[in-house]
């Protein structure tokens, strides 16, 4: 499986707060966490209405694809804190299943990308309408003439690829650079 960082968050360079986060003191590392957290997660639903765009996923289907790595503090450790925000694409060539698939008969019609794109010969069971159990919802198209061996149908679509292409990217930076400030300064003033 391809696993791809699409971009990290990090506040550890961030100098314009340093009096505040001085008067924090060790309370500091909590409301620097909180605020990375926060913008990195509206960031997260930002990509994840791109990717719906740009591969034709359901809004619901795209966190199986997705992995993030949150910022950490530990409590117990004063040195141990991370303040980077991480969103990883996983996955490799997805199948049909998962683009609103439909026999008739003609074959299957599926929607990667949004676009309507017909494979022939291509079937989910016996016949338009009925979809196989054993074949558990996934296209599948005969290899030869015979009944079997039979190859499963795959949309060219992979997350971790779109993670960094298209609107994406650009939408979480976007919503890091406009959200970050404010809700850091938020988060310190809270604790004053």
């Amino acid at each position: 499986m391809a696993d791809d960082v699409l971009v990290r968050v990090d506040v550890s360079a961030l100098a314009r707060w340093d009096n505040m986060i001085a008067a924090a003191g060790d309370k500091a590392p909590r409301a620097i966490r909180s605020a990375v957290a926060w913008t990195g997660d509206k960031g997260r639903t930002q990509v994840k209405r791109a990717l719906v765009q740009q591969t034709g996923l359901k809004f619901g289907f795209i966190g199986k694809f997705i992995k993030v790595k949150r910022p950490y503090v530990n409590p117990k450790n004063a040195g141990d804190f991370s303040f980077s925000y991480e969103i990883h694409g996983k996955g490799s060539d997805l199948p049909l299943k998962y683009f609103r698939p439909k026999q008739n008969k003609g074959g299957v019609r599926a929607y990667p990308r949004n676009v309507s794109t017909l494979y022939e010969h291509a079937f989910m069971g016996p016949r338009p309408g009925v979809v196989a159990a054993k074949l558990r919802g996934h296209v599948w198209k005969r290899t030869s003439d015979d009944q079997f061996p039979i190859e499963l149908q795959k949309s060219g679509i992979n997350v971790a690829e779109e993670l960094v292409k298209g609107d994406s990217r650009k939408l979480f930076l976007e919503v890091a650079n406009r959200d970050l400030p404010d809700r850091l300064t938020h988060d310190l003033l809270r604790l004053l």
